[in-house]
């Protein structure tokens, strides 16, 4: 049941970021929709990741593809809100990853192509800002960040 009651969350919750930004999310002229990737491990261990059930609701309100198995996690990571803001960036440097594109799963290829990378909390944005390097690196023209939540007394840019 812890599923369905976090996937009733957070298709509400990104409801709610449609109805209140839509105007923000539209104006990422978006291809396509990254969410930000759990490790397996966790995945088993939480039965559910945030990031990819609010990117798939996010998807069908905005009417754009969302794109799950580009960018993989390749090594389990330290829970973000445990460590400090250098902390963070230390834990998520070099964790992820392309997937290669000769598998069927690694999706469609994002070069040229604007992604919109969602996440469930943003922080000091170390993770977000992780992924984006490698979408980047792979040609993506541009990422926007969507996150639900904003940490209290997170850095303002």
């Amino acid at each position: 049941m812890k599923t369905d009651k976090t996937g009733v969350l957070s298709t509400a919750a990104a409801k709610t970021l449609t109805l209140y930004r839509r105007t923000e999310l539209e104006s990422a002229d978006a291809d396509y929709i990254v969410p930000i990737p759990m490790h397996r491990l966790r995945r088993w261990e939480r039965g559910v990741n945030s990031p990819d059930l609010l990117a798939e609701e996010l998807g069908r309100q905005l009417k754009i593809s969302v794109v799950r198995h580009f960018v993989w996690r390749i090594r389990q990571t330290d829970l973000q809100y445990t460590l400090s803001h250098r902390g963070r960036t230390e834990n998520v440097a070099g964790a992820f990853a392309l997937r290669s594109t000769r598998f069927w799963f690694a999706g469609p290829p994002l070069s040229g192509k604007n992604v919109l990378l969602v996440d469930d909390i943003l922080t000091t944005g170390s993770t977000c800002n992780e992924v984006a390097k490698i979408l980047l690196a792979a040609g993506v023209k541009t990422v926007t960040v969507a996150a639900l939540a904003r940490a209290a007394g997170a850095n303002q840019w």
